[in-house]
């Protein structure tokens, strides 16, 4: 991507601040996005993701895994060409998810669900209104989900990104070309 490919450490693109260690690392894992705001996006709340540890800061990884989850859906759901970006911002994540289960960008539903479902730990009153409770395990097994995410969507994308560049109609190919 031309964004991350010309960024410096602490640089700032428009709105979204970067600050990205290892941006080479991340530039790669990250590579496959084509909205470059949200691979930034991803690549800044993954790296803080891959700072934190489970046992220590339960609660913010949970909420970033849940965001970064969420990123990638939208992403992959706005390449589809059945929805437009500010389409998908509107769903709630558990559409997002079922969709993207439905187009076959993901197939763990256990896990999107499970990542989901503490999403609203952000907001402390649903937290006591819907009496969420969480554990090390819990942000454990988000952590971890992530990378597998991540690795389904860019599988995804890949193939899909092959589909759209052989998909030339028939009419645009010269004879001399047949």
């Amino acid at each position: 991507l031309y964004v991350i490919d010309h960024l410096n450490k602490d640089e700032e693109i428009g709105e979204y601040p970067v600050k990205i260690v290892g941006a080479s690392d991340m530039k790669e894992k990250f590579a496959f996005i084509t909205d470059p705001r949200l691979a930034i996006i991803l690549s800044r709340d993954y790296n803080e993701l891959q700072t934190l540890d489970p046992g220590n800061s339960t609660k913010s990884v949970i909420v970033l895994s849940g965001g970064i989850l969420e990123g990638l859906l939208i992403d992959a759901l706005v390449l589809t060409e059945t929805l437009t970006f500010s389409d998908v911002c509107k769903n709630e994540l558990k559409k997002i998810i079922d969709k993207a289960l439905e187009k076959g960008i993901i197939t763990e539903d256990r896990l999107s669900h499970a990542i989901r479902n503490y999403r609203n730990l952000v907001h402390p009153g649903r937290e006591i209104k819907d009496n969420v409770i969480f554990s090390v395990s819990d942000a454990t097994i988000a952590k971890a989900a992530v990378d597998i995410f991540i690795r389904e969507v860019k599988s995804w994308s890949s193939t899909k990104k092959s589909e759209m560049a052989i998909e030339v109609p028939l009419e645009s190919i010269s004879e001399d070309q047949r």
